[in-house]
C-alpha cells in the first residue's frame, strides 16, 4: 500500500509530460522529463520504469530521433508482458502505431495497432480528453492516408471537438487539415476549402510556420485540381515563403506543383523557368525523386511527348520508381509513356 501513492504521483507526472508533448511544448516537455528522471533514480519501481520507457519513446518520436526510438521500442516490446496494466497496454499499442506511421511509413500497420488500443479506451477512466483527442487525431491521419475516408472524418471530428474545448489550437488546426484532405478526396471542394481556411486561421494563433505552410499548400492543390490556376499559384507561393532554411524536400515539392500548375494553365515559358530552377535545386540537394520528376516535366516542356521523353520514362524514371516501390508514380508515368506512344506513332516494329 505504501508504494501506491508514489505510483499515482508518477502517473500524474507522465500525464503532464504527455500533455506537453501533445501541445507541443518542447521546452516544458524537456523540463518534465528531467524532473521525472531525477525522481526515478531515487525511487526505482519496475512498473514505473516501464511507463517511463513508453513516454520516452513518445518523446523521441516528437523530436524525430528515430534511431533512438527504434532502440527504445525494442526494449518496450521485450518487456511488454511483465505485470502490465490496461493503461500500459493502451499507450504501448498507441505508440507502436505511431512508430509504424513515423519511421516505417506503414499506415496500414499503424491502424492495426490503433484498433487494438481503441478497445481499451472505454475502460480507462483516467485518460484525459486531450489524450483521447491526440489518439483519434493520429488514428484519423493514418485512416486518411489509407483512403478510409468516412472513418477518418469521424476520428478527426472527435479529436477536433476536444482540442478546441481545451484550447489546443495547433492540434485543432491539424485536425482541420485532415478534414480538408478527406473532403477533397470525396470531391466536396467547398467543404474542403472551408476546413483548409479554418486551419490557416487556427494555425496563425500559433508559432508553427510549417503548419501554415501545409495549409496553404493544400489550398494550392485544391485550386489546381479545380483549374483555378491563379489562386493555386498564389497559395503555393505563399506556402513557399514559409518553408524554413534546410527544408529542401518541401521546397522542391512546392516548386514542382507550381511548375505543373503553370503547364496546365498554358504558361509554358514561365513553367520552363520554374522547372529548370527546380531541376538544378533537386540535383544540388541530391533529391533524387524530384530530379526525376522535374526532368520529366523538362522533357515535356522542351520536346513535347516525343521519343526523348518516352525513352527517359522507359529506361530511367519508371525503373527507378519501381525500385522505390512507388506504384502511384509507376502507374502515372506508364500512362504518360503510353501517351507518347499514341501521339507520335513512331513506335513500329523494326
Amino acid at each position: 500500500m505504501r508504494g501506491q501513492p508514489t505510483a499515482n504521483i508518477f502517473i500524474d507526472k507522465f500525464r503532464q509530460w504527455h500533455h506537453a508533448m501533445i501541445k507541443p511544448e518542447h521546452a516544458k516537455a524537456f523540463l518534465i522529463k528531467r524532473e521525472i528522471e531525477s525522481e526515478l533514480h531515487s525511487k526505482y519501481d519496475g512498473q514505473i520504469a516501464g511507463f517511463y520507457k513508453l513516454f520516452h519513446l513518445r518523446y523521441t518520436l516528437l523530436l524525430n530521433q528515430f534511431k533512438k526510438s527504434k532502440q527504445i521500442l525494442h526494449e518496450c516490446i521485450a518487456n511488454r508482458t511483465h505485470k502490465k496494466t490496461s493503461l500500459y497496454y493502451f499507450y504501448f499499442l498507441f505508440f507502436r502505431g505511431l512508430c509504424c506511421h513515423k519511421f516505417k511509413k506503414n499506415d496500414a500497420g499503424a491502424i492495426r495497432f490503433y484498433q487494438k488500443a481503441e478497445a481499451f479506451i472505454p475502460f480507462l477512466k483516467s485518460l484525459t480528453n486531450v489524450e483521447k483527442a491526440d489518439f483519434y487525431y493520429h488514428y484519423g491521419l493514418s485512416l486518411s492516408r489509407c483512403y478510409k475516408i468516412d472513418r477518418s472524418i469521424y476520428a478527426a471530428r472527435l479529436a477536433l471537438s476536444a482540442f478546441k474545448k481545451e484550447k489546443y489550437l495547433e492540434c485543432a488546426a491539424k485536425c482541420k487539415v485532415i478534414l480538408g484532405v478527406n473532403y477533397q478526396k470525396k470531391g466536396k471542394a467547398a467543404v474542403s476549402e472551408h476546413h483548409y481556411l479554418q486551419a490557416v486561421t487556427l494555425a496563425k494563433y500559433t508559432s508553427n510556420r510549417q503548419l501554415i505552410h501545409t495549409s496553404y499548400h493544400h489550398l494550392g492543390d485544391l485550386y489546381s485540381i479545380e483549374g483555378k490556376s491563379r489562386k493555386a499559384i498564389n497559395y503555393y507561393k505563399k506556402s513557399l515563403q514559409l518553408i524554413d532554411i534546410g527544408e529542401y524536400l518541401a521546397r522542391a515539392e512546392t516548386s514542382f506543383e507550381i511548375t505543373k500548375t503553370l503547364i496546365s494553365a498554358g504558361k509554358h515559358k514561365e513553367a520552363l523557368k520554374w522547372c529548370d530552377a527546380g531541376l538544378q535545386y533537386a540535383r544540388r540537394h541530391e533529391l533524387i525523386d524530384y530530379t526525376y520528376h522535374f526532368q520529366i516535366l523538362y522533357h515535356q516542356l522542351t520536346d513535347g511527348f516525343g521519343m526523348m521523353l518516352y525513352k527517359y520514362l522507359e529506361n530511367e524514371a519508371i525503373p527507378f520508381f519501381k525500385m522505390k516501390n512507388e506504384p502511384h508514380f509507376v502507374q502515372e508515368y506508364t500512362r504518360l509513356m503510353m501517351k507518347c506512344h499514341k501521339e507520335n506513332a513512331v513506335f513500329v516494329k523494326e
